[in-house]
């Protein structure tokens, strides 16, 4: 699973960001230490569901500016 948080951060290409990528546990469970880490600043998104990271690109590179967690069965 290692690889694939890396691809994932590698398409996103967005400085300063971190993709965690857990299998069989609950994004509830880990939040609490993440939150204690003071490096980091804001957690965008912590979901099963299907997401789409929503970014911006300038001179100076690229920057997460929200994500869309909006699954429903129509």
């Amino acid at each position: 699973m290692p690889i694939l948080a890396t691809d994932h951060a590698y398409k996103l290409s967005a400085g300063h960001s971190i993709v965690i990528l857990i299998r069989d546990a609950y994004p509830i469970n880990i939040l609490p230490r993440l939150k204690e880490v003071p490096e980091i600043v804001n957690i965008y998104c912590a979901s099963v569901n299907p997401i789409e990271v929503v970014f911006v690109e300038t001179k100076q590179g690229r920057a997460i500016i929200g994500v869309v967690d909006n699954f429903f069965i129509s």
